[in-house]
């Protein structure tokens, strides 16, 4: 069961970086590159402030926060069904991601290449992307969260 969610997962993280291409090749097709090498040159700093005030921090949390929930019963539950290495990639990854996007475009803002500003166009919107993948992971972590501690009340109900 653990490889069929593994496999799950990757394929996951497949679809999430093929969106993510197909959304930059689409950018690349509708904006002229003078346009998206201004964009970059005028906007780099906010996204530095995004992606290190904004993305990393609130990753970091909810990452914290999944590891704390592990060392209870909650996480016996999600070792139980094979979940917890699952949500643990899917919540690590993010942090990774927009890490390494702080690092980029940090390292374009000093230099300003192009080739460093396409490449951080792309970490820009496989940075969004993996924003709303992790909300969804949330979601369903809380919601499995919410029917663990219903099975715990209905067991401390039950005679």
């Amino acid at each position: 069961m653990k490889k069929a969610l593994l496999k799950t997962f990757w394929i996951a993280m497949a679809g999430e970086l093929l969106f993510s291409a197909l959304l930059f090749a689409a950018i690349l097709l509708v904006f002229e590159q003078p346009s998206l090498l201004g964009f970059m040159v005028k906007t780099a700093g906010d996204w530095i402030t995004i992606a290190s005030q904004v993305f990393f921090p609130a990753s970091i949390a909810i990452w914290i926060t999944f590891v704390n929930l592990e060392a209870t019963k909650f996480g016996e539950y999600l070792r139980h069904f094979g979940n917890d290495l699952t949500f643990r990639l899917s919540f690590i990854f993010p942090v990774l991601l927009f890490a390494l996007t702080c690092f980029i475009l940090v390292l374009y803002k000093g230099i300003e290449s192009p080739i460093l500003a396409n490449l951080a166009i792309f970490a820009i919107v496989y940075s969004g992307v993996a924003l709303f993948i992790l909300v969804r992971n949330v979601t369903e972590f809380m919601r499995i969260y919410g029917e663990f501690r219903e099975q715990m009340r209905s067991r401390r109900e039950d005679p």
